[in-house]
């Protein structure tokens, strides 16, 4: 008898969607926006190791089409200091049978580096980080099909999901933040993120923290997409001791034992493979010793909790918030 014929190879290779994952990454103000740091969730959604794309242009990865109009638009990023920007491309995956994986890449500027996420789109839950941005473009024809249903109620942003994601957890520790100008990362690194915190905020921060981390969980309980999470709070340079007033609160409520410190939930998460980025040259900047009002925006992912800050102006005095439904526009 004849050995079997090999099975066919499925002739929907290419249109199979990927994992329904997130990852953080950072790339510098150069044309071609090279990557200087990324998280291991890279290899999941387009198939790179984060040491394969360090030093990197993020630019190459994105479809021919798309790359003279996001040139322009990075550079306005850039020029205009934007933040929670959101732009819907197609990237290549390292696998060519993959082909270009249709995503969403969240931007904000961050002294000298741009800071987002890059996630798969796809609807729902791809439309819950758009409605939450500051800024949506669309530079792609799949997703001016995505937002062509942006108007239909079946595909509208989920609601929040009950729990996060078993990588997260309340005390939040800080594994890696890009520069000195408002923490000392000698002195926040491995940190929770809530020493930190002025006390009288802690309870508002924990409550955008807990939103972000429920909104757009995949079918393992992890933050893909769930969108972004706006406020204020006065910022402690030199850090408190957080751990120890949740050890007093715990035994003085007969429980006895210090609280658990976890070991993955990040403001910035580091992973060992990913490698340190280059160093900047807001390295040698101090921070400021008196508490400080900041500006956040939280958005969460598979990897951790990426949280950015800003000085808040002196001239506000409200609180800033996300509009509700940004018209998402065609190009720069």
């Amino acid at each position: 008898m004849p050995p079997p014929r090999p099975l066919p190879k499925h002739p929907n290779t290419r249109k199979r969607p990927p994992p329904d994952v997130s990852f953080i990454g950072m790339v510098d103000f150069s044309d071609q926006a090279r990557w200087i740091y990324m998280t291991e969730s890279v290899k999941d959604l387009l198939g790179y190791q984060p040491v394969d794309l360090i030093g990197e242009s993020s630019i190459s990865l994105v479809h021919p089409e798309e790359i003279p109009q996001l040139k322009v638009l990075h550079l306005a990023t850039i020029e205009g200091d934007k933040a929670a920007a959101v732009v819907y491309i197609r990237m290549r995956h390292k696998n060519p049978d993959r082909g270009y994986v249709l995503c969403g890449v969240s931007r904000t500027i961050c002294h000298n580096v741009v800071v987002g996420s890059v996630s798969y789109a796809s609807a729902p839950k791809g439309l819950k980080l758009a409605s939450t941005a500051q800024e949506v473009t669309i530079l792609s024809p799949q997703g001016k099909e995505l937002f062509s249903k942006w108007n239909d109620p079946k595909v509208m942003p989920l609601d929040p999901l009950p729990g996060g994601g078993p990588s997260f957890s309340v005390h939040c520790t800080i594994q890696y933040c890009s520069n000195d100008l408002l923490l000392s990362r000698e002195i926040a690194s491995r940190r929770p993120f809530f020493d930190f915190v002025m006390p009288e905020d802690e309870e508002n921060v924990r409550k955008s923290f807990e939103k972000v981390k429920s909104e757009g969980v995949n079918e393992k309980g992890q933050p893909t997409i769930g969108g972004f999470d706006y406020g204020q709070f006065s910022l402690l340079p030199s850090g408190r001791d957080y751990m120890s007033t949740m050890t007093k609160k715990a035994e003085g409520k007969g429980r006895v034992g210090k609280a658990k410190v976890p070991a993955r939930t990040t403001s910035s998460p580091m992973n060992s493979s990913a490698g340190r980025p280059r160093a900047t040259s807001s390295a040698r900047l101090s921070p400021p010793h008196d508490p400080v009002e900041v500006e956040y925006i939280f958005s969460a992912h598979s990897d951790g909790l990426l949280v950015i800050l800003r000085r808040t102006p002196k001239t506000r005095t409200a609180q800033p918030s996300s509009p509700s439904s940004p018209s998402p526009t065609e190009g720069p």
